[in-house]
């Protein structure tokens, strides 16, 4: 099996990937990548997918694409270059969005959202025990963390592995995802100072991401602190997707950059700071213990694992790229 590595998912990285799949791989798996209009079109005739997957459409990256149905229609156009007899997945909430833009979905998608469908697959999580259900097979595995948005990717991966490979058994799928761990930078646990937990998620954010890592700390046991910084790229819609943001029931968070003051605006319990060297400063005398939680999330112009090495005093914090 032959994948796309670190983030060689744009136009001079998609076709580096293809050059280097080995003659006998069997499957290569294809990240395209996009931040401008007409990309997803090229990327899309260079890769020519058997199968095509959208987990997500969000207002991402929607700066450059003229909001989120500029996101919808580009992200469509890699349905368009599907080899005859591909098919198609959609993940949590893409086919309305797609019918909501008028855009046409072929017939033989595997769309998340048809819970009745024979080949969906359906999750539940209680604390860190996720149970798979896909017709009478059932298995259960352990997440490191209590994340729903880990729990939907891997309902929805399961989904895909055995409809492309039917003969393979639940339990096997269920098996080799129970040893999964998240790349550095992706909210990757980390021992922090005086053993308090630092959750890195500093790679990158948009509306969706952040609070989806807003919620699995707010899950978690014991004092729990968050760190959110700019999130970057969404236009017109950016000062509502930060206002928007629910940081309740957390018992301290840290709001970091320009772009986060109006969330700070409308939650007088949230301390602001200006800039990550305002927040590196700020928390470099702060005690935290075992028992604390603390993430640390924003987009990849922030920085924030300048924040990361201060919490966990590590040398160098590594992050995905």
């Amino acid at each position: 099996m032959a994948a796309t590595q670190a983030n060689l998912n744009n136009l001079i990285g998609v076709p580096q990937t293809l050059l280097q799949v080995q003659s006998d791989s069997d499957i290569a798996l294809i990240e395209c990548g996009i931040s401008e209009a007409g990309e997803m079109e090229k990327l899309a005739s260079i890769v020519q997918p058997d199968i095509a997957l959208l987990t997500g459409i969000t207002n991402a990256h929607a700066e450059g694409l003229g909001g989120l149905q500029g996101v919808v229609r580009e992200k469509a156009a890699l349905l368009e270059y599907m080899n005859d007899g591909g098919w198609c997945v959609l993940g949590a909430g893409v086919a309305e969005l797609l019918q909501q833009t008028g855009i046409t979905v072929a017939q033989g998608a595997l769309d998340i959202d048809e819970v009745e469908a024979a080949d969906t697959v359906h999750w539940s999580l209680s604390g860190r025990m996720l149970q798979l259900r896909y017709g009478s097979e059932t298995a259960v595995l352990e997440l490191q963390l209590p994340a729903r948005h880990w729990a939907a990717n891997m309902a929805l991966a399961t989904a895909v592995i055995l409809r492309y490979l039917p003969q393979v058994r639940l339990s096997e799928v269920a098996g080799i995802l129970s040893g999964w761990l998240p790349p550095a930078g992706r909210m990757q646990v980390i021992r922090g100072n005086n053993d308090c937990t630092v959750l890195n998620d500093c790679y990158n954010a948009n509306p969706v991401s952040m609070q989806a890592a807003v919620d699995t700390l707010r899950a978690l046991d014991g004092r729990r602190i968050a760190i959110l910084g700019d999130m970057g790229e969404l236009g017109d819609d950016s000062r509502q997707a930060h206002a928007g943001l629910d940081i309740s029931g957390l018992e301290l968070v840290y709001l970091v950059g320009p772009r986060m003051k109006v969330l700070a605006d409308a939650n007088a319990e949230a301390i602001w700071l200006a800039t990550t060297a305002d927040a590196v400063a700020a928390l470099a005398g702060q005690q935290f213990a075992a028992g604390d939680s603390l993430l640390v999330k924003a987009s990849r112009s922030m920085r924030l694992e300048a924040v990361v090495q201060v919490l966990s005093q590590q040398q160098e914090v590594a992050h995905a790229v």
